[in-house]
């Protein structure tokens, strides 16, 4: 009798054992019914699992062909990677984690119009857009992906103009602000059946039409339905018009696509410009001094060529080619006026004559994140090289305190706009520029830096508590260089930081959840210096408990502009006790120490940044930070404050303090007591504002699936597959990685491992066509090539100083690829 070793939770590349036909010959079919296994029989036949997702059949046929007996399994398969060192496995977890959290915990956002109920990720069409190119790898449900596409084609405009957002107007039915500030020229109106929502388009962006085409095209290619793309074609040919003809949107004299002065692709006019139009937001065609943003031309560029390849495939050629006609030409003429050898120059006046005032910036050296966009927008590899090389200019330049180079602006405007410098559009820097530049850097010749890249992001992820936000600042604030002096404590210390001490108490009398962790010796907490005691007796304990002590005397004798305490506390109500501050001179000054004020609990504390710019929503003492958080090998969770008390007498010599427990149940442990030169001051927030954390953690998964891994959808569902693993540029020696459209098991998955002489790669999918690309190591060349086990000739090209092995795949199933490196 036909048997499997397995029939279920099998993944594609998984071996099974097919028992109990030993004569005759074994064939397995798909989840579309192809043939990928055909072999003789044998008692126990051990196949690589392939081909399409869902039930595959095995059938046992005997000496003459006829099915004698079948059996069935299942394959399933999710867009996920595992890396040796798990560092991409651990960032694909966070930037998935970080998306759907932001996404109302993972509960999807929508609105019913006229009895149709449409889905979206972010109401804004742009935001939607964005985010499609990290959700398409993990959203099962294809009518709401394509409901989101919907909702903005079954709104457009007579005229073709996409409204941008179908925006909730403060839960209110009557007149809002907007409704008066967007009449002119008919960029808003109510929403049947709706009357808290309006459409809108905010008036002087000009990315809307190029972007919601661009989602037709991802969430095609995503879902594979051709029926549906075909029926939004004329909507797609009507925004086209509008933006290339409307004289809101066209310049007639540059033949590109216009805007008002903002920065970049944003939607926040330069003052100059608000006085002319009276908003920030809002042109006046006879008004306003328009100019070319290269963003705006290098995306519809892209957008026309991605509708001429979905207008060819619904058979309508002449539309296509006009559609590629447009294409070329806007790229040409964006060329020729906005590139300067190094990157698109920001902004292009139609009155080249008009100066404003920008506070000394020099704007021909500004680089926007439409920059980083346009890499990965067919400029060619060429003007990719450069703008890669002036990011990685800019990394040699910025700011000491800068999370990275991905800036939506630099250098950022001195005046002119609202934004503040080094924030948001202006100077911030983004995820969503990191992960655009990252894809461009991997795919043209950049990968150790592309791969840099990722592991960077990964970092500011976990410094944040696992969560990527979108915006950092781009500089800090500058903070005075405060020198410490550590007093010692060790004549005051009663307890030990273990639980299960000897001689003295044990921290809070559990012997298995202590402070045994915290770093002795001299370390940096939250950017104050301590010097922290070792042994039994290295910490001051404060109860009315046996073997601790209700006061202490804290000897100064010096004078200090602030003083910093690292404690902890357990129990108790407020206040937790008091401290005095004994000046020379006779005077003294009172603390009172409160919970949640000047101290908190030692155990499970939240961490900084769910007060200062995180998830949480309450709001952080100014003068107390979490300063060291870890475990104690039975919680993980366990952590010091730091406290900063101002000195209101610098000049005054302190002589000491004079620290009191109240009397309750409190448990206050002090480990370290600080001077400074300088007043309270703790790290910057870094976190800035202004755009969802999903919009920039999209990109970032784009960049990882398609730059890193590899995996690029080049027809539609992976029917046809572009394959590039670049683990070498990362030093990773073994991964596996797919990516898959849950909504209609297109995927791709390949086994990747190099050892010291060969490149080794196992792949399949639902496609029966891959170009593959395999990048070799830095110093190897390819000696042979062999494909499923026949040698074949080795081809190589050059991607700037990168080598990749050129090899075409045809056919259902598991293909094996080995290199031999030399």
């Amino acid at each position: 009798m036909l048997s499997l070793s397995q029939t279920h939770q099998i993944k594609p590349l998984d071996s099974i054992t097919i028992s109990g036909h030993a004569a005759g010959r074994i064939q397995v079919r798909d989840g579309e019914g192809r043939v990928y296994v055909d072999e003789a029989a044998a008692t126990n036949l051990s196949i690589v699992v392939g081909g399409a997702l869902g039930a595959h059949v095995v059938f046992a046929l005997d000496d003459n062909g006829q099915t004698v007996e079948t059996a069935t399994f299942h394959v399933s398969c999710k867009t996920e990677i595992e890396d040796a060192g798990g560092r991409f496995q651990r960032l694909l977890g966070l930037l998935h984690d970080t998306m759907f959290n932001d996404w109302h915990s993972g509960y999807r956002k929508g609105l019913r119009i006229d009895g149709k109920f449409y889905y979206y990720y972010v109401s804004w069409i742009r935001d939607h857009v964005h985010c499609l190119k990290g959700y398409k790898y993990f959203d099962a449900d294809t009518q709401g992906m394509q409901s989101g596409i919907e909702l903005y084609a079954d709104s457009q405009r007579e005229d073709g103009m996409i409204y941008d957002k179908c925006k909730e107007m403060a839960h209110s039915e009557l007149q809002f602000w907007r409704d008066h500030e967007f009449s002119e020229g008919d960029f808003i109106k109510k929403v049947p059946g709706n009357p808290t929502r309006r459409w809108q388009r905010v008036p002087v962006e000009n990315d809307v039409e190029y972007l919601w085409i661009e989602g037709l095209y991802y969430t095609w290619k995503a879902t594979g339905d051709n029926n549906w793309m075909s029926k939004y074609l004329d909507n797609a040919l009507k925004a086209v018009g509008y933006s290339t003809s409307d004289r809101y949107r066209w310049s007639e004299k540059l033949k590109l696509l216009k805007r008002g002065y903002t920065i970049d692709t944003w939607d926040f006019q330069h003052k100059e410009d608000i006085a002319r139009s009276g908003s920030s937001m809002r042109v006046d065609p006879d008004k306003t001094i328009f100019g070319v943003m290269f963003g705006d031309n290098t995306g519809m560029a892209v957008s026309c060529a991605y509708l001429a390849e979905m207008l060819r495939v619904a058979g309508r050629d002449e539309d296509a080619q006009n559609m590629q006609d447009l294409s070329d030409q806007l790229t040409e003429r964006i060329n020729k006026l906005a590139w300067n050898g190094k990157f698109f120059t920001h902004h292009i006046s139609e009155d080249p004559s008009v100066k404003r005032e920008c506070g000394g910036t020099d704007e021909s050296a500004q680089i926007v994140q439409s920059n980083a966009y346009s890499l990965n927008r067919r400029i060619g590899q060429d003007k990719c090289a450069e703008i890669v090389k002036s990011y990685q200019g800019i990394r040699e330049v910025m700011p000491e305190t800068s999370a990275g180079e991905f800036y939506s602006c630099y250098p950022p405007y001195e005046k002119g706009f609202k934004n503040p410098k080094w924030e948001y559009m202006n100077g911030g820097v983004t995820t969503i520029c990191g992960g655009e530049l990252a894809h461009g850097a991997l795919e043209n010749g950049f990968e150790e830096y592309g791969s840099d890249i990722l592991l960077r992001l990964l970092d500011w992820s976990e410094k944040l508590d696992g969560y990527l936000h979108t915006c950092l600042k781009g500089k800090l604030p500058e903070q005075p260089k405060a020198n410490y002096t550590s007093i010692d404590i060790s004549e005051l210390a009663n307890i030990s930081f273990n639980g299960d001490a000897k001689s003295v108490p044990g921290w809070t009398g559990d012997p298995e959840n202590d402070m045994r962790n915290i770093p002795r010796g001299l370390n940096d907490f939250e950017g104050v210096a301590f010097n922290v005691l070792d042994g039994e007796r290295a910490c001051i304990g404060l109860a009315h408990q046996e073997g601790y002590s209700t006061s202490v005397t804290v000897p100064v004798n010096a004078k200090t502009r602030s003083i910093y305490f690292l404690h902890g506390l357990a129990g108790g109500a407020n206040p937790v006790g008091s401290m005095v501050f004994h000046y020379k001179y006779g005077s003294h000054k009172t603390q009172y120490i409160r919970s949640g004020q000047e101290i908190n609990s030692w155990f499970m504390p939240p961490p900084n940044s769910a007060f200062v710019g995180g998830n949480g929503k309450g709001k952080q003492p100014k003068n107390l930070r979490l300063g060291w958080q870890g475990g104690n090998g039975t919680f993980e969770n366990v952590g010091m404050y730091v406290y900063g008390w101002e000195n209101p007498q610098p000049d005054n010599e302190l002589s000491h303090i004079e620290i009191e427990c109240a009397e309750h149940n409190a448990q206050w442990m002090l480990a370290g007591v600080s001077l400074s030169d300088q007043p309270v001051v703790f790290p910057g927030n870094p976190v800035s504002y202004g755009i969802p954390d999903m919009w920039g953690s999209a990109a970032v998964v784009y960049a990882l699936i398609e730059g890193l891994a590899g995996i690029v959808d080049d027809g539609v569902r992976f029917d046809r597959v572009k394959l590039n693993p670049r683990w070498e540029s990362a030093g990773v020696d073994e991964a596996t990685a797919s990516a898959v459209y849950p909504n209609s098991n297109g995927y791709c998955r390949y086994h990747y491992k190099k050892s010291a002489n060969s490149l080794s790669i196992s792949v399949t999918g639902n496609g029966e066509n891959m170009q593959c690309g395999i990048l070799l190591p830095n110093g190897s060349s390819a000696a042979s090539l062999s494909i499923n086990g026949n040698e074949s000739a080795v081809n190589v090209s050059t991607v700037e100083s990168s080598q990749y092995v050129n090899i075409d795949l045809n056919g259902v199933g598991v293909h094996e690829i080995a290199i031999a490196l030399k």
